[in-house]
């Protein structure tokens, strides 16, 4: 049978909760006894009986009887399924109507017929035309409030065909309803005899199922890929959750944006046989004929269907969120599926005040709960399909958290495409010999690397001299390293080039073909050049991995665009601590390969909302990096898998007891751990480290302040207000750790800095030389 996601949406007390609560009751759809529960309930608490209480199950809402989180209904009727998504209307959880709307296939609008269309009518309004929620039908409710009045209906009527008609919407239906009475739900109401529309059923029973995610092309956003060693197992699973289309043994597959291409060897999934396809909503994985280097964010499609676009460019609708302006120039990170890159707004062409849909074109910046057409320019290329669907669909995060959301509207042509159409050619008709990669290196000890050292044109012979020694250095020690000087390409594969700037661009075209060559033997690639800006690194990122890339500036500290992984005086006096940071960069035991003889627990403990598990995630991916296994115990993820688990002490104990025990099991079987949880008793914390064989205990300490101001769930909020309890920090007690091996204040550092702070001070075996900050 059929199933369609429908989100009820609308202002605040205008009966969305209502209406889904008496559809239930009306369609037979509740348990035996559900109705009788919730009267009983009312009249314990002295509250009326209100249909919305049937959704509004938690009990922070039943006091307070609104809708904070977007509950999700099941029902059906004899032509199809349901799923109906209840949002807010509360301005301060439009986040959670976003979640809501983001997931439907058609929209109900409830409108109050006493108050009328009110702020975040128009507001919801313009999300589903944002969103791409096509249909829509109004419901023009409480109509028993206004006497039945068919002027009040029709006056409703032309004011919200308007502001929907400036989202993009044209109603299928305006329904005069009373959901309260069960008025023009399921039954034609006797008190509107002017009107001769169909019900609320009818209207839904007529929407449309759009296609079937499984009948649309292969995406699969890659979410990690897991190596195996044990018992002479050597698969390279490439995992994920397939959001949409079908995938079968034997087809060939391409990864954009690097355009790396490979046949499907066999599928997996956890804990079962191989199955013999893999479709739309499973989480699953799968070998390949040829080993490749593919990394977290890329996007897996099939060779035999439409490519998504690829681009640094993007053109968007978001919806902004933050508390602080979105402007142009600042740095923000985009995340679309598992892909990641920092984003900044090149453009705003026009804001919308969702609340009198009113444009203005060119704006500064875009302030909270607005709307707004931008362009982003991202730091590096990612794959995305324009319209909506999950691979269309980005969040931007500032600081630490989501701040806005959107939807690709158009993937806009970039300085790099030329070279991205060259560079799949290539990777279309690559020749991979019988050595694959992995072997490569565990026999060099080492991953391939491109040293990019760069710098003004006049400290040429600095940039030259610590290549060169840094080259030596690593020969000396068995590594497979080779020097090239720019001189070397230009007057040999680029001689039949020129030198105008206009050649430049092939030049760096160039260059990264070289670099991949030498990368796909092994190699650790150290490469001077002088003033490479940020557009030459893009191209040449294009052209090689950019996770195989980094980046040295030596001379002076620059303020252009371009990223750097390190910044050297250049000085020659300090030529044995210059040269020692560039081999630190590169890495003693190769870039990416480092032996994993110590398994280590890091654990982050702090307040909600300290910053704990940001860095956590960041962690993990820069010990992964490093050819570690590494996994993420977070707080959030594993409490959903014991929903039941209290807030109390003895709970709290008991739960971060299974934890600890948990990863120290990971731990004793050779993977780093990196659990972020609130852990607020040092007895626990305590109990963990006992477990463990190598522990390291890290304080986030961001002040409460900030972490209230944070507040990215609300809670902080909802305890200052007595609407939650057991809030750590709030009516709960945190317990400062008196020995931890590192503390960090999320106020004074990025995530990013902490993040390699705890990787440097995992790598130190004596506790007393971890640095505090």
């Amino acid at each position: 049978m059929d199933r369609l996601a429908i989100v009820i949406a609308g202002h605040v007390d205008h009966g969305k909760s209502t209406v889904v609560g008496r559809l239930l009751a009306d369609t037979g759809s509740l348990p035996d006894g559900k109705l009788a529960g919730i009267r009983a309930l009312c009249e314990r608490t002295a509250r009326p009986f209100e249909y919305a209480f049937v959704l509004d199950a938690l009990k922070d809402e039943r006091a307070q009887g609104i809708t904070i989180e977007t509950a999700r209904i099941f029902f059906r009727t004899a032509v199809r399924e349901y799923v109906v998504l209840d949002a807010p209307g509360h301005i301060e959880f439009l986040r959670n109507m976003v979640t809501g709307a983001s997931r439907a296939d058609a929209a109900l609008l409830v409108v109050d017929a006493r108050e009328g269309i009110r702020e975040n009518s128009r507001r919801h309004g313009w999300l589903l035309g944002m969103l791409g929620v096509s249909q829509v039908a109004v419901l023009i409710n409480k109509m028993d409030l206004v006497d039945w009045s068919r002027a009040r209906y029709e006056a409703l009527i032309r004011e919200a065909s308007v502001f929907l008609a400036g989202a993009g919407i044209h109603p299928v239906a305006f329904i005069p309803v009373s959901a309260a009475d069960g008025d023009n739900l399921t039954r034609t109401s006797q008190r509107a005899a002017w009107y001769d529309g169909p019900t609320v059923l009818e209207v839904l029973d007529g929407f449309r199922v759009p296609p079937s995610a499984v009948d649309a092309p292969f995406r699969m956003p890659v979410q990690d890929v897991y190596k195996f060693t044990a018992r002479g197992d050597d698969r390279r699973i490439v995992a994920g959750t397939v959001e949409a289309g079908t995938l079968e043994p034997g087809q060939e597959v391409i990864f954009h944006p690097s355009g790396k291409r490979a046949r499907v060897k066999r599928l997996e999934v956890f804990g079962a046989e191989p199955p013999s396809r893999l479709s739309a909503g499973e989480a699953a994985g799968f070998t390949l004929e040829e080993q490749i280097y593919v990394a977290r964010g890329e996007v897996c499609t099939r060779a035999d269907q439409p490519a998504p676009g690829v681009s640094t460019r993007l053109r968007a609708g978001i919806f902004w969120l933050g508390r602080s302006p979105l402007v142009t120039g600042k740095a923000y990170t985009f995340k679309l599926g598992t892909a990641r890159a920092p984003a900044r707004i090149e453009a705003i062409h026009q804001v919308l005040d969702a609340t009198t849909l009113t444009t203005t074109p060119n704006p500064r910046s875009v302030s909270r709960n607005d709307a707004a057409e931008v362009t982003l320019i991202l730091g590096r290329a990612v794959a995305c399909d324009p319209g909506g669907g999950a691979t269309g669909r980005f969040v931007l995060v500032d600081e630490y958290d989501i701040q806005g959301g959107g939807i690709v509207r158009e993937v806009l042509h970039d300085a790099q495409a030329r070279v991205r159409d060259l560079v799949y050619s290539r990777n279309a008709r690559w020749e991979r010999g019988l050595v694959a990669a992995e072997t490569r290196a565990a026999r060099h000890t080492q991953e391939p690397l491109l040293l990019l050292v760069t710098g003004p044109a006049d400290r040429a012979e600095d940039r030259k001299r610590l290549a060169k020694q840094l080259e030596a250095g690593l020969f000396a020690e068995g590594r497979l390293a080779y020097y090239l000087g720019m001189a070397s390409v230009l007057y040999g594969v680029d001689a039949d080039l020129g030198r105008a700037g206009p050649q430049r661009a092939e030049h760096m075209r160039r260059l990264a073909e070289i670099a991949n060559l030498m990368l796909d033997a092994g190699m650790i690639l150290v490469v001077t050049a002088a003033e490479l800006r940020r557009e030459d690194l893009e191209l040449i990122s294009t052209g090689v991995e950019p996770e195989r890339i980094r980046v040295v500036w030596v001379g002076p500290a620059q303020d252009g665009g371009t990223q750097v992984d390190l910044v050297l005086a250049g000085d020659e006096t300090k030529g044995v601590e210059e040269l020692q940071a560039l081999r630190d960069l590169v890495g003693s035991d190769g870039p990416t390969v480092r032996r994993s003889d110590r398994p280590t627990v890091v654990w982050f403990t702090g307040l909600p909302a300290s910053g704990k598990s940001t860095i956590a995630a960041r962690v993990v991916q820069l010990l992964r990096s490093e050819g570690h296994d590494a996994e993420h115990l977070d707080g959030d993820q594993v409490r959903a898998m014991f929903p039941g688990t209290g807030f109390d002490r003895a709970s709290r104990e008991a739960h971060l007891e299974r934890v600890g025990f948990l990863a120290s099991r990971l731990e004793a079987h050779g993977t780093f751990v990196v659990a972020s949880f609130v852990s607020p008793y040092r007895a626990s914390r305590a109990a963990v480290r006992a477990m463990c064989r190598n522990f390291v205990e890290v304080w986030v300490n961001t002040p409460l302040e900030e972490c209230e101001r944070r507040d990215p769930k609300g809670l902080y909020a909802k305890a200052r207000r007595g609407e939650a309890k057991q809030v750590t920090g709030i009516d709960d007690p945190y317990e400062e750790p008196e020995n931890p091996e590192l503390v960090i204040d999320t106020t004074k550092m990025t995530a990013e800095d902490a993040a390699m702070l705890v990787v440097q001070s995992v790598r130190q075996s004596d506790r007393q030389t971890v640095r505090r900050q």
